[in-house]
């Protein structure tokens, strides 16, 4: 479970992944960071981050990670291994 740690500086702490999908040779990553209003989600597709929200509250997080995802494997994207 994750928890936002009181008294941090306001700087964005190191990312951790919540998932990766792939589309062929192309990789997307969802990355958890704290940040002083809670968490900040990127999404970083190949080496392009292409989305980044705060989230205030833990289920917000979920909930968006969950959104980000499903719109992806809607697309093909899957958690399978890419294939050269």
């Amino acid at each position: 479970m994750l928890a936002h740690p009181s008294g941090q500086p306001t700087e964005l702490e190191h990312a951790s992944p919540a998932w990766t999908l792939n589309k062929g040779t192309k990789t997307a990553e969802c990355l958890v960071r704290t940040h002083t209003d809670g968490f900040e989600l990127r999404l970083v597709v190949g080496m392009q981050q292409t989305l980044t929200k705060v989230c205030h509250f833990q289920e917000e997080l979920v909930r968006t990670q969950q959104e980000w995802r499903t719109v992806l494997e809607s697309k093909g994207w899957s958690s399978e291994t890419a294939r050269m």
